[in-house]
This record gives structure tokens, sequence and C-alpha cells, in this order.
């Protein structure tokens, strides 16, 4: 079970805040864009950390101390690079690959603790390899799609560091109604209570 105030790292290169993290490891040049970001929003419980995740040695000081690790990798291997230098890093895996998130996040998370990843379905199987090679065993799997008709468009999947093998594949996540509304799963995640409908 994960504790009330879980110790917990975002490691990847992001333009968002995760502000249930703790410690966010980003490019350096996006530091103090953080720092100020962490004031503007009162958010004292977050503390951006200047890191490359491929580093292991770098990583060491916060080596078996986080209860979560989350991340949101690079989804592709091939295909058009943005000439966005930030846009291209974070959409292709030009300086971070599955292995090296899972690498990084054996040796951030205590035993027992979990790694949670969203990624691309045709990219399931790597997740699950690189998972296993970081002797984090795949627990939870989850597809997400726009609507019941719909092919899922992404995939999250959650493992935990140094358990027994046994996947639980729960109902996809359906993200919208008929009419393009969030659907009722998806407000419950963001503990939004739906409008009523107009007599």
């Amino acid at each position: 079970m994960p504790t009330a105030h879980p110790n917990a790292a975002d490691c990847g290169r992001s333009e968002r805040l995760f502000t249930r993290s703790l410690i966010d490891w980003f490019a350096p040049g996006a530091v103090a864009q953080l720092h100020a970001a962490v004031q503007a929003a009162e958010a004292w419980h977050i503390t951006p950390v200047t890191a490359d995740l491929r580093d292991l040695a770098g990583l060491h000081p916060y080596a078996q101390s986080r209860d979560v690790v989350a991340c949101n990798p690079p989804y592709f291997t091939g295909g058009r690079v943005s000439p966005d230098t930030a846009r291209a890093g974070a959409r292709h895996e030009l300086s971070c690959t599955m292995p090296d998130v899972c690498a990084a996040a054996g040796l951030l998370l205590k035993d027992g603790g979990r790694l949670c990843v969203c990624q691309r379905p045709e990219r399931l199987a790597d997740v699950l390899c690189a998972m296993r090679g970081a002797r984090i065993e795949p627990k939870r799997l989850q597809f997400v799609m726009a609507r019941p008709e719909k092919a899922p468009w992404l995939v999250l999947v959650e493992g935990q560091k140094n358990r027994a093998p046994g996947l639980r594949v729960p109902a996809p996540l359906v993200t919208a109604r008929a009419d393009g509304r969030p659907s009722a799963a998806m407000l419950e995640i963001y503990g939004t209570e739906p409008k009523k409908e107009a007599p």
C-alpha cells in the first residue's frame, strides 16, 4: 500500500510541474524556471534537482529513498524529429531511453517502491522488458482510450521493485463520453463533480 505522503520523484524532461513530486530531475536550463514555478505555486514540497538520470553515480545521494518514481518518457524511437531541441528531446529517445529510466528508478526506489510509466501501446514490450531488466516487476497495466470503440492511444504501467511476478490488467480507462465531455472515470480521477444536466 502506498503511504499517505510518499517520497516521490518525477524523472523526465518536461515543461510541466508535477505538484505531487518531492524531487524533479530536469534539464539544467529549466531549473531557474522550475524554482520560480515552485514559489509561485507555493509548492514548497517540491525540490527541483539538476541531474542526468543516466548518470547513476550522480543519483547515489538519493539511492533507495523514493516510494514512487513517475515518468512520462519520450515516446518515439524514429520518425520525424522536431527542429525544436526541447520538443525533440521530450518526444524522441535522443538522450533518454526506457532502460535509462528504469535503471534510474531501480536505484532511486526503496524495496517494494513503485515505478509508474505512461507510454504508447506500441512501446509496451520495451517498457516491460526494461522494467524487468532493472528488477522492477510489472504489476499493473491499463490501456487508455478516448472512447470504447477507439483503439488505445496510451498505456499505463506500474511496476514494483524486487517483487514476485503477477500482473493485473483492469478494464481500459475511457477518457471521454460520446458527446466529447470527460468520462465519469476521468472526473473521478481529477476530483471533479459532473455538471448536472439541464431540465
